[in-house]
């Protein structure tokens, strides 16, 4: 049974913009449901991302990525800030398939501009330098 989520400012959320998930059985959606807490909170959480490659979940929080590992649509532990050396504000991941690389965007403080970046998941777990994508 194939699920999606995605963000939305519908009614009875937990703030700005809120992930919600739906299910397809035999062709049709079921209605929306908020994911709740902890992945939602009162800021914009959106650009919600499965690992097709682990049973990890991602998505955009204001100036930052977070990351747990799930129970289906949902934190099945703590949610935690993603840390990738080399970007202090990253956003709007994006993985391979196979897990090991993840692009993001990378605000530059100096200049407000934004970098297209990708980093390479190292043995340890954690997530490599950031570095250009050419």
């Amino acid at each position: 049974m194939p699920s999606e989520a995605s963000p939305s400012r519908r009614p009875a959320g937990l703030g700005g913009r809120d992930i919600w998930s739906s299910s397809n059985s035999n062709g049709s959606w079921s209605a929306p449901v908020n994911v709740g807490a902890p992945v939602n909170s009162a800021a914009d959480d959106d650009q919600f991302w499965f690992s097709a490659a682990s049973a990890d979940l991602y998505w955009n929080h204001p100036g930052e990525i977070m990351h747990c590992p799930s129970a289906g649509p949902t934190c099945s532990g703590a949610p935690e800030v993603l840390t990738i050396p080399g970007c202090k504000f990253p956003a709007k991941p994006s993985i391979t398939d196979d897990g090991l690389t993840m692009y993001f965007a990378c605000r530059v403080p100096e200049t407000g501009g934004i970098k297209i970046t990708h980093s390479i998941k190292q043995d340890s777990g954690s997530w490599g330098v950031a570095a250009l994508v050419d």
